[in-house]
């Protein structure tokens, strides 16, 4: 698909407005400048200049623990590893989230992660009964997502009846 932006300018003596449709399909990664000079009926110049940035390359997310398939005994996991952001992370925000489930499920509220200045990232997170996809995504400044995921593997919670466990006629009184 096509990249629209559209550049509003606005007359306050005579609240005129104008919109413009800019294409940015063809602009390379990195910052621009975008300046607008306009004229009225008797003359009058003005000019307005604004920088943006343009950034469609997706950050680095290198998820070291835990592993795939790696089995936990308790009901939390350790997550760590690096997220590179592109372009100009420290101008704007960046974002690292954890939560279980579906990628796609991504819930309003999962825990927020903080990243140092070099990237790296460490948390825990509550592991669902039996375990599951845990998803690390990290939004770059942009808001360019990318997602890494391991399977965790989990003891499903204790039956409190533990009389449910043992099968009658397998342990002989008298062995």
């Amino acid at each position: 698909g096509s990249e629209d932006g559209f550049a509003s300018f606005v007359d306050p003596s005579v609240g005129a407005r104008h919109e413009t449709h800019l294409d940015l399909s063809e602009l390379g990664e990195g910052r621009h400048t975008i300046v607008a000079r306009v004229q009225n009926v008797q003359g009058e110049q003005a000019c307005a200049v604004s920088e943006f940035l343009v950034d469609r390359t997706l950050p680095t997310l290198q998820l070291d623990a835990p592993l795939e398939d790696e089995q936990v005994c308790t009901d939390r996991v350790a997550f760590q590893g690096r997220a590179l952001g592109t372009i100009e992370t420290s101008t704007r925000s960046t974002a690292l989230k954890a939560w279980f489930g579906s990628e796609l499920g991504v819930p309003d509220e999962p825990p927020y992660v903080s990243i140092d200045p070099h990237g790296t990232f460490a948390g825990t997170i509550v592991v669902p009964d039996g375990g599951g996809q845990l998803n690390v995504g990290f939004w770059d400044a942009s808001g360019n997502l990318t997602c890494a995921h391991r399977n965790v593997i989990a003891p499903v919670a204790a039956s409190s009846d533990l009389s449910a466990l043992v099968t009658p006629g397998l342990i002989s009184p008298n062995a």
